[in-house]
């Protein structure tokens, strides 16, 4: 994503669900983060 920060982040579809440990989902998270503006919001449907 060459860095780019968004406002809004969508998960769906049980996405995160697919993740096979807890280690999986902290690198998610991390990157959802670094993908984020200050004030953006993640949602997962």
């Amino acid at each position: 994503m060459n860095g780019r920060k968004f406002d809004l982040i969508l998960s769906t579809h049980d996405t995160l669900n697919y993740l096979r440990n807890e280690e999986e989902l902290k690198k998610v998270f991390s990157r959802i983060q670094s993908h984020l503006k200050p004030e953006g919001l993640f949602f997962s449907i």
